[in-house]
């Protein structure tokens, strides 16, 4: 009886450290296992508000982007329509006549009259006069023929230029007509214009109605030639 007592409860002993030996296990185990979980569970729900936050920015990036694509088209169109709406060269060129004629003295009234009377055709008379005459130097000597008359005495014109030199490098007493000439206008009214430049020059001088025009060009020895057609001013 003893000896069987005694394996029965060995048999116990052995029962009972076995479940200790599982229980311990297994409660390690539902400590892993559970640990997992809480790891899983915190690392889901970071990266869900992660995800969260990036689609938030994505969208207000996304929003924003919008903003300034239609910024940069409403840019475009103010810059074609600011584009559009600066003179040209030649607009601009008229622009500084306009302010270079009010800083003389003529009234802005009297400019805004001359250009809404102008109009696409010129009206000339087509009957051009010509005349030669010297042009004075430094040794040219006095006024004998060194002016011209034109419009029925109404303008007188004078030439001055640089003496002409000769082989030896001393100057002649007609002009060089390679080098600039200044061209003088005067109108009985007192008006006075200028033209200076290497021949050949145009010049044009509008007196009230009328608009002088001068086409000026060397002519033979020492002499200058100017043709003047009248037309419509303006």
């Amino acid at each position: 009886m003893k000896l069987g007592s005694s394996l029965q409860r060995e048999r116990q002993r052995r029962r009972r450290r076995l479940l200790a030996f599982v229980m311990k296990w297994a409660f390690f185990l539902g400590l892993i296992i559970l640990a997992g979980w809480y790891a899983w569970a915190t690392a889901s729900k970071v990266a869900w508000r992660e995800a969260n936050d990036l689609k938030t920015a994505n969208q207000t990036l996304q929003t924003t982007v919008s903003a300034l694509e239609a910024a940069a088209r409403e840019a475009t169109v103010r810059e074609s329509a600011l584009q559009a709406q600066l003179p040209s060269p030649e607009e601009g060129s008229l622009l500084e006549t306009v302010r270079r004629k009010a800083a003389e003295g003529v009234s802005l009234a009297r400019l805004n009259e001359i250009v809404s009377a102008a109009s696409s055709t010129r009206r000339c008379d087509n009957t051009p006069a010509t005349k030669r005459f010297r042009v004075r130097t430094p040794l040219g000597g006095g006024e004998e023929g060194a002016a011209a008359s034109f419009a029925d005495n109404a303008i007188t014109v004078r030439a001055e230029g640089r003496s002409a030199l000769n082989q030896s490098g001393a100057p002649e007493a007609w002009f060089d007509p390679a080098q600039p000439v200044t061209i003088n206008f005067l109108h009985l009214n007192g008006a006075t214009s200028r033209a200076q430049g290497i021949l050949p020059l145009q010049h044009a001088i509008a007196i009230g109605d009328d608009e002088f025009r001068f086409q000026i060009q060397a002519g033979s020895h020492g002499l200058i030639i100017i043709t003047m057609d009248r037309c419509d001013y303006p």
